[in-house]
């Protein structure tokens, strides 16, 4: 990893802003990033999946060429199959159990993740956490997760805003309609990292909706309130219910749809 933020170049294209979230949140002066300008295996950027499907293929006998495969083909076939299992798991535990009682381990796991994750940071970097390591320590989450979680992090004087586009925990084409577990899984680490941080503002304003028929999200985290008066309406409405009631609590206003 690059040992310290570079400037991203602003303004950008209008496929660029949207990468970016710049079309939700403009940068106050300039944006930071930590991860953009990374030259191989790296989050930001659309790895194809070709590499990947060739080992699948080898696997199942079909034809396929080992020789050419790189580590970043390797990592984006993992990241294929845990989604896929993940979601073939929480179907079968649906079935199983209901999927009410599915949501609610979710909502334990995420809130448990997301806990645990902020306060390491903030054992690294002090409370509360500034804003530049807010950003490395999303970044560093996602690339755990591999390539295909495709977040752009960015970080100004005031604000960090995180995009991801087709997230690993996102469900697979075949499943969009579970949408409903990951958004309750991100919600529950969400409203985890303000109770680690008592002066933080966080919400996901733009995700893939109940029926997954979109592939971003875009996250922000804030110690200013003023900022939340920047947002459209649209990603006001769309902030869950339970960040929305917290928010409201810590000086936020005009969050009632």
């Amino acid at each position: 990893m690059i040992s310290k933020p570079t400037p991203i170049a602003f303004p950008t294209t209008d496929q660029d802003a949207k990468l970016w979230g710049f079309d939700i949140l403009e940068p106050a002066g300039t944006p930071m990033a930590w991860v953009h300008d990374w030259k191989n295996v790296m989050p930001g950027f659309d790895n194809p999946m070709k590499g990947g499907m060739d080992l699948v293929a080898v696997m199942q006998g079909m034809e396929g060429d080992l020789s050419k495969l790189e580590v970043g083909d390797v990592l984006r076939a993992l990241c294929f199959f845990y989604r896929a299992d993940t979601f073939e798991l929480l179907e079968g535990f649906e079935k199983a159990v209901g999927k009410e009682t599915v949501m609610k381990v979710l909502r334990e796991r995420g809130s448990k993740a997301g806990s645990r994750g902020w306060l390491s940071s903030q054992h690294m970097y002090g409370k509360p956490l500034p804003l530049d390591k807010i950003a490395l320590f999303q970044d560093t989450v996602h690339l755990l997760f591999g390539p295909n979680m495709q977040p752009n992090t960015w970080f100004d004087e005031d604000k960090v805003v995180g995009t991801r586009t087709d997230c690993t925990f996102s469900p697979p084409a075949e499943a969009r309609e579970k949408a409903v577990f990951c958004r309750t899984l991100c919600g529950g680490m969400t409203d985890a990292y303000m109770q680690s941080e008592p002066d933080l503002l966080t919400a996901r304003l733009v995700d893939i909706g109940e029926e997954g028929k979109t592939t971003r999200c875009v996250h922000l985290w804030t110690y200013n309130p003023e900022v939340f008066d920047k947002l459209p309406q649209e990603c006001r409405a769309n902030i869950p219910e339970t960040t929305r009631k917290v928010l409201g609590e810590r000086g936020v206003k005009g969050l009632d749809g």
